[in-house]
């Protein structure tokens, strides 16, 4: 059976109807509803939606509802935090009050702030991981993931629950930041890989633990940012290290390699994560700049990542790297209407002939 209530009533219909309004005044118009058969709770109305009394919506015995807001809310308050899912209309804004790793988000596709991916919250544009779903399977992130919000795994524990085992998370090869406090208060204890790329971390406290339970770092020898201050003074990375490795050196190269399935000596192309192409070392160290593999060339960019479809200076020539990032040579490259001929050192051809027999002119473009 539903149940309809609806804000600005002066007096409580039992039954039917609860003001939601702090005030009690029907200009304020959210409405709440509850529908048992789909085990659903939808809040309408148009605006921010208000700090109301506790007693005036659904307690926690609604906990495993659905909770949707409308799409003409565009603000919440700390009103009804309670539930495992919820649904985001397309004109939320801020969604921040309620923010919580307890729930499983799903976002109107037409909502310009915010997304989803399988149950987890982002930014619109998938770059930044706002939420991490605290009972949902590890390592399920969107391939456009570079950077971890702050909290973003606050209390996590897994599917298994709290004290459950968690093997490991992987944060994925390409993230370049890790927000504030991402590891607070888990409920299990989770080794977390962090790539070489990262190159900006938040801070952890000293304590960063919860109910008996802490983050254990899996550190990389080769990312000298995650270790410019550790241990730190009051500002440590993580509290807790895989093997207690006291300092750098003691960490084997090959620390993390096996998480990213990495070899020494070799490119590795992250199918599965943000797509681009990596070469790492004898030790196991990204490569930064031109490297010849194989006898194609690359460019590795501050990143480590293969640039890819762009023109760039090599030996005081213009050369063209492909959508594999491997420099183009002896063939014409098409480039915004215009096509461009490219030699055997991959360096563009300038006023001269082709080898069809084409002419360039003094920007590389062909003639006729």
């Amino acid at each position: 059976m539903k149940k309809i209530h609806k804000i600005g009533l002066a007096v409580l219909a039992a039954c039917v109807c609860l003001c939601l309004a702090a005030c009690g005044d029907s200009k304020d118009g959210f409405t709440w509803k509850v529908d048992d058969a789909t085990k659903t709770i939808t809040v309408e109305g148009i605006g921010i939606l208000p700090e109301v009394d506790e007693n005036k919506y659904p307690d926690e015995k609604y906990g495993d509802y659905t909770l949707i807001f409308g799409d003409g809310i565009t603000g919440v308050s700390n009103s009804f935090r309670f539930g495992q899912y919820v649904m985001i209309g397309r004109s939320m804004n801020d969604i921040t009050p309620l923010m919580s790793t307890d729930w499983y988000y799903t976002v109107s596709e037409e909502n310009p702030f915010y997304a989803s991916y399988e149950g987890a919250l982002y930014t619109k544009d998938f770059a930044e991981l706002l939420k991490y779903p605290r009972y949902k399977e590890p390592n399920d992130f969107h391939p456009g993931l570079v950077k971890i919000g702050n909290y973003a795994f606050y209390r996590y524990c897994g599917p298994y629950g709290e004290g459950g085992q968690v093997d490991t998370i992987i944060i994925p090869w390409g993230v370049t930041t890790v927000g504030n406090q991402i590891f607070g208060s888990p409920s299990t204890n989770i080794k977390y890989v962090i790539p070489d790329t990262v190159v900006r971390f938040g801070t952890a406290s000293v304590d960063e633990s919860g109910q008996g339970f802490y983050p254990i770092w899996v550190p990389s020898r080769n990312n000298s940012a995650a270790w410019d201050a550790w241990p730190g003074t009051g500002q440590m990375r993580l509290a807790y290290v895989e093997n207690n490795y006291e300092a750098l050196e003691y960490v084997p190269y090959h620390n993390i390699a096996s998480y990213y399935d990495i070899q020494s000596n070799s490119l590795k192309k992250f199918e599965d994560g943000n797509g681009k192409t990596y070469y790492f070392d004898q030790y196991y160290n990204m490569v930064k700049g031109w490297k010849q593999v194989n006898g194609n060339w690359y460019f590795f960019n501050d990143y480590g990542a293969a640039s890819v479809k762009t023109w760039l200076e090599k030996d005081g020539k213009q050369v063209f790297l492909d959508e594999d990032g491997v420099m183009a040579t002896n063939r014409w490259v098409d480039w915004y209407g215009k096509s461009y001929y490219v030699g055997a050192d991959g360096g563009m051809y300038i006023n001269q002939e082709t080898p069809d027999g084409y002419r360039v002119d003094g920007e590389g473009a062909r003639i006729g």
